[in-house]
């Protein structure tokens, strides 16, 4: 009987035993079937900023063409805001999960290339394919002689304006700064005010101040010069008089061109790229773009961005998605759909040609345009910038010197953090 029992107990376990070695070799082939390559569905990766103004659902109306085509993989767009990028960035590398590629303001280039997220193009910028773009485009994206980016899209800032505000004063805007100031005083009127500026946004507001001072003549390593002084005295007595409002300092490039299509601001300085809110405003508000004005020379400082490969990206796919975006077909729609300037060398259009802005000002931009001086502590430098800044237009009592004593302080101090 015992016996019996026994068998009966082997029995039973040998079937146990079986049924779960079947189970286990279930799993495993499950597990190899999920995990196969070949079974998975491709997916490339881009970061990029995010912008105010129309340009993410274009470049999104790209990459789902790109996708569509047989054999690509699967491109999906990851907008993160200026302020966040850098911390966005540096997170995803110490979770090993960079995107594939980043599309970012070449300004940004020695900052991403200093934290090894960046991949050396070097080889695929050949020397005809390094002909194919503006020279001064491709110098944004070389740091030491090595190339980490490929240019994408130029956006200069330039100056918007209420045409049938200023045809009441029979006024234009003119070439320099005094008489900018002038203009904007004698236009005031009640309730409105005659000048406007993006201030929010920490990379907005250094791009927008560093063109105003290269047209004073200044640089990064010069804010406290004489003509820098003087365009913060200009932007001082503009804050005094309630010619700029001080929710300046609450505005991003949206909501300064809100504030523009409704007529509560008169003039803006802005990014082309700005053009798409108004074209699509239903606002329709009559305006006109002229060149920024200048306090010792006029002065094209080169505002772009551009696309990056990092480290850990599938260099293939990578490449063969960097061929597309950046050829002369797609480049072309997507500068005319974003109001944006074509840094291409057989790529040339105008999109704010319909409003007044001349095809010498885009030729100049395209040929005269200077470098603005990068680092790799630069987003320690637009901090100080936008910091400053802020606190100039919402503090009545902080004075032009104060100003230029302390940009000058805090950025001399960020270069030489590098």
């Amino acid at each position: 009987m015992n016996q019996r029992i026994g068998k009966l107990l082997i029995l039973a376990w040998t079937i146990v035993f079986l049924l779960l070695m079947g189970v286990l070799v279930n799993f495993s082939r499950e597990t190899n079937v999920v995990h196969r390559p070949g079974n998975e569905e491709k997916k490339l990766v881009i970061m990029a900023v995010y912008e105010e103004d129309e340009s993410d659902e274009y470049l999104k109306k790209i990459l789902d063409q790109y996708s569509a085509i047989p054999g690509n993989p699967k491109v999906v767009t990851e907008y993160v805001a200026q302020s966040a990028y850098q911390k966005q960035l540096c997170l995803y590398k110490d979770q090993n999960s960079l995107p594939d590629l980043i599309i970012c303001d070449s300004v940004m280039t020695p900052a991403l290339q200093s934290m090894d997220i960046l991949r050396d193009l070097s080889d695929y910028m050949t020397g005809e394919r390094t002909s194919r773009f503006l020279k001064h485009a491709y110098g944004s994206c070389v740091v030491n002689g090595i190339c980490y980016g490929v240019p994408f899209t130029s956006n200069p800032y330039v100056v918007f304006y209420n045409r049938d505000h200023l045809a009441r004063y029979k006024k234009e805007i003119p070439d320099n700064m005094d008489e900018f100031y002038n203009l904007c005083r004698e236009t005031k009127s009640l309730g409105t005010y005659s000048f406007g500026i993006a201030v929010k946004n920490k990379e907005d507001i250094a791009s927008s101040f560093l063109q105003l001072v290269y047209s004073a003549g200044g640089n990064l390593r010069g804010l406290d010069s004489d003509n820098s002084l003087k365009l913060y005295e200009i932007l001082g007595k503009m804050r005094d008089e309630g010619i700029i409002a001080q929710d300046v300092i609450n505005w991003n490039q949206k909501d300064l061109m809100q504030a523009f299509s409704s007529g509560y601001v008169k003039i803006a300085v802005a990014k082309l790229s700005s053009m798409s809110l108004l074209e699509h405003s239903p606002s329709h508000i009559n305006y006109e773009i002229a060149e920024i004005p200048y306090i010792q020379k006029q002065t094209f400082l080169f505002q772009g961005d551009m696309i990056g490969v990092t480290e850990t990206a599938d260099e293939a796919e990578a490449l063969k998605l960097l061929d597309y975006i950046t050829s002369p077909e797609i480049a072309e729609t997507y500068y005319k759909n974003t109001y944006s300037l074509s840094v291409r060398t057989d790529v040339c259009v105008n999109p704010g040609k319909v409003r007044g802005l001349s095809d010498a000002f885009v030729e100049r931009e395209r040929n005269q345009s200077v470098l603005k001086s990068t680092y790799s502590t630069w987003f320690i430098i637009s901090d100080s910038i936008a910091g400053a800044m802020s606190d100039f237009f919402g503090d009545k009592s902080m004075t032009p010197q104060a100003v230029a004593g302390r940009l000058q302080g805090e950025i001399r101090s960020a270069i030489l953090e590098r």
